[in-house]
């Protein structure tokens, strides 16, 4: 966050009438319109990726936003799932922000994740996909997408991933810029999974 949790005694009320809105999550609750990003990566809709409900998570999560003459809005934390279901053969992990909690009586407790995995989508459709985003001379696939929504301010896109055919563990990224920088995003990106997949 940009605040300093401990001062909030201090500076809650600047905080929650910042128009930037540092106390939101912007995570599991941000909304960010999702522009041609949503013809390049999930053309089916948010209903085949098991997206168009709320997320079932031991924290808030934000719902998908799409209607008559509106426009897709996702949370980053929805556009990382589409992202890792592309990079796992077509199946969409169940999400889980929390791994364990420690508490007075038992101490750290596991937490499993409240849903399953669901295959979303069929491994052919996910070749063909992934193949036409793969990044050359990388194991890695991405796109960036510019959003210039009618009202608000301009915002970058930057999904990618680790090949299906990968022998490691599928990793995936969503990253969302709030301003107009195609570059930084896919650099940011870009060196973030080239890293974690040499």
């Amino acid at each position: 966050p940009g605040f300093d949790a401990n001062q909030l005694d201090a500076t809650w009320s600047e905080l929650v009438q910042d128009d930037r809105s540092p106390l939101l999550n912007r995570a599991t609750l941000g909304q960010y319109p999702t522009g041609e990003l949503e013809k390049a990566l999930f053309p089916e809709g948010l209903p085949a990726y098991g997206l168009g409900e709320p997320l079932d998570l031991r924290l808030p999560s934000g719902e998908p936003i799409s209607g008559e003459g509106r426009e897709t809005a996702l949370s980053p934390l929805q556009a990382a799932l589409i992202a890792g279901t592309l990079s796992n053969n077509g199946l969409r992990a169940a999400p889980l922000l929390v791994s364990a909690v420690n508490t007075l009586t038992a101490g750290w407790v596991l937490l499993p994740p409240l849903g399953s995995p669901v295959q979303a989508l069929s491994p052919e459709t996910v070749t063909a996909r992934v193949n036409s985003l793969e990044q050359p001379d990388a194991r890695i696939w991405d796109h960036t997408a510019l959003v210039q929504p009618a009202t608000g301010s301009s915002l970058t896109w930057y999904l990618g991933g680790t090949q299906p055919g990968w022998s490691g563990t599928p990793l995936a990224l969503a990253l969302v810029i709030e301003e107009n920088d195609p570059q930084a995003a896919q650099e940011i990106g870009r060196q973030i999974l080239t890293n974690a997949a040499p």
